[in-house]
C-alpha cells in the first residue's frame, strides 16, 4: 500500500509525510491503515533541536521536527508578535497593545538541506523529505513534520471555534482521507459523501492529513469549509487509528479528550471520529473504562451540534471471551447516547478455520456466522444500538483491506438495500478516498 502521504491542498499547499512499519500486534482482526506496511532502514544522526520544542525567529513561530526548526506561522499584522517562552500561554502569535512590549522569546534560522531520515516519536519508522509548496516559501510553511510529542500547540486564531449551525443528520456517507493526493476535494468532487474525515490525530498530535489541515491558512480553511457546508458536508478529524494505543500507553483519557477537542475547535472542524484500535487493552479489559471516561469528557468539550462518531470493529459489539468486560457493548450502554453514529468496520475480520467474515449480505446484514451476533441487525437487536446510528463500513478496494470483507459496489448495494428494508440504517462508511470513491458510493447507495 501507499507509504507516502502527500496531501496537497488547493490554493496551493503541499505537505509530505512518509511513514514506515509499526510493531505487529497479537490481535489479527484490526484494520491496518495504509501508511504502515513496509520497512525502512534508518540513518542515525544527531538532531539539531529537541523534538516538539518551540522558538521565535523574529516574527516566525517555529517548531522542531525532522531534526530542524520549521516555521509554523508568520506573525504579521498590526500588533501581532511571536511568543514561544511565556509560562502562562501556549506558543503562538499574540496580540499586544504595544508590539515593542513583547520581546521575541528566541532566535534561530530555518534549516534547509536534503531529505532527512529520523525516528518517529510514535514508535515506528518515519522517513521525511522536506518539500516546498508551489508558490509558497519555506518562510511561510514548514517542511513536512513528524507528529510532535509535545502537547502544546500554536495559539493561532481559529476560523470558527464554535460549531456551525448546520444540523448533520442521517444518512451519513463517510469517507476517510489518509492517502497520496494532489488536491483537496471540493464538495462536488465528494458527492455523494457528506462526511469527510481527515486521518489521523494521534495522542502525540496531528499527523498526515490532519496535520496538513492544521497548516492551512485561516482564509483558505474558511473557503473550503464554506464550500462543504453549502452541500451539508461535515469536515471532521479521525483520531488514533491502528498505530496508536492510547490505553496501553497509559494516557489520561480526560486530558486526551481535552486536547482533541481543542484541535477540533481551533481548526474549525465540525466534529471528530474515534477510530480506537487498542486491541491489547480491549482484550485485557482496560479499554472500556478508558473510552467511557474519554467520551464523557469529549462530549462535554464538544456539545451538539459538533459530531462525534466512533469506528469500532464489528466483533467488538458481541459478547465474547476475548474482551471480558464487554468491549463496545459496555461502551454503548454507558455513553452511546452521546455518540452520533458508529462507522462499524465490517472488514479485516476473517478468522482462520471459520471462513470469510461479512462477505455476504446475509452475514453482513442479518445473521453473522464467523462473529455471531455482530451483523447490522444483530448489533441493533442485541446491543440496542439504534439502526440510524449503524453505518456499514467497507474498504474501497482490495488493497485497502488486509483480512477480508471486501465487496464490489454492486454487491454492497444489494446489502445496503436489504439493511434498509429492515429499517433505515445510519448510512455507509468507506476506507479510503481516491478518485474512484464517489462513483463507488453512488453505486453502493443506489444514487446513480
Amino acid at each position: 500500500m501507499s507509504l507516502t502521504i502527500l496531501f496537497c491542498l488547493a490554493f496551493p499547499l503541499c505537505l509530505l509525510a512518509v511513514a514506515g512499519r509499526f510493531n505487529e500486534r497479537p490481535f489479527p482482526h484490526r484494520r491496518i491503515i495504509s501508511r504502515h506496511e513496509k520497512d525502512y532502514t534508518l540513518v542515525s544522526r544527531a538532531d539539531a533541536c529537541t523534538l516538539g520544542a518551540w522558538q521565535c525567529a523574529g516574527n516566525q513561530l517555529q517548531q522542531c521536527y525532522n531534526g530542524q526548526w520549521n516555521t509554523v506561522e508568520t506573525c504579521s499584522g498590526n500588533n501581532l508578535v511571536c511568543s514561544a517562552a511565556s509560562p502562562n500561554a501556549a506558543p503562538g502569535c499574540v496580540w499586544v497593545t504595544t508590539p515593542a512590549a513583547v520581546v521575541p522569546s528566541g532566535t534561530g534560522t530555518l534549516a534547509s538541506g536534503p531529505g532527512i531520515t529520523t525516528t518517529s516519536p510514535l514508535g515506528g519508522d518515519l522517513n521525511a523529505h522536506p518539500v516546498t509548496p508551489v508558490g509558497l516559501s519555506t518562510a511561510q510553511l514548514p517542511n513536512t513534520p513528524a507528529p510532535s510529542s509535545s502537547s502544546a500547540s500554536p495559539n493561532i486564531p481559529a476560523v470558527n471555534p464554535a460549531p456551525s449551525n448546520i444540523t448533520f443528520s442521517a444518512p451519513h456517507y463517510v469517507i476517510y482521507a489518509d492517502r497520496t493526493w494532489t488536491t483537496q476535494p471540493t464538495s462536488s468532487d465528494l458527492a455523494p459523501y457528506n462526511r469527510f474525515l481527515l486521518a489521523f490525530w494521534l495522542t502525540t498530535g496531528p499527523a498526515d492529513d490532519a496535520l496538513a489541515w492544521q497548516m492551512v491558512p485561516a482564509a483558505t480553511k474558511q473557503t473550503i469549509i464554506q464550500d462543504y457546508h453549502s452541500k451539508n458536508i461535515a469536515l471532521m478529524v479521525s483520531a488514533f487509528g491502528s498505530t496508536d494505543d492510547p490505553t496501553t500507553s497509559k494516557t489520561d483519557p480526560t486530558s486526551i479528550a481535552q486536547q482533541l477537542a481543542n484541535f477540533v475547535k481551533s481548526n474549525s472542524l465540525d466534529g471528530v471520529d474515534i477510530d480506537y484500535e487498542d486491541s491489547v487493552a480491549m482484550q485485557a479489559g482496560g479499554a472500556e473504562d478508558w473510552l467511557i471516561t474519554f467520551q464523557t469528557e469529549l462530549r462535554k468539550q464538544l456539545p451538539a451540534p459538533f459530531l462525534i462518531s466512533h469506528a469500532p470493529q464489528a466483533p467488538w459489539f458481541a459478547p465474547n471471551a476475548e474482551w471480558p468486560l464487554g468491549a463496545y457493548t459496555k461502551v454503548h450502554s454507558q455513553v452511546g447516547d452521546t455518540i452520533d453514529f458508529y462507522n462499524v468496520q465490517f472488514f479485516n475480520q476473517n478468522m482462520e478455520g471459520k471462513g470469510q467474515a461479512y462477505s455476504t449480505c446475509l452475514d453482513l446484514v442479518t445473521t453473522a456466522s464467523v462473529w455471531p451476533k455482530t451483523s447490522v441487525m444483530e448489533i441493533h437487536s442485541v446491543v440496542n444500538v439504534p439502526l440510524n446510528k449503524i453505518l456499514i463500513g467497507k474498504p474501497l478496494t482490495a488493497s485497502d483491506a488486509t483480512n477480508g470483507g471486501v465487496m464490489d459496489a454492486a454487491t454492497l448495494a444489494s446489502c445496503y438495500t436489504l439493511a434498509n428494508q429492515q429499517g433505515q440504517i445510519g448510512g455507509m462508511m468507506i476506507w479510503e478516498w481516491d478518485a474512484t470513491a464517489s462513483a463507488f458510493m453512488r453505486t453502493a447507495i443506489g444514487s446513480g
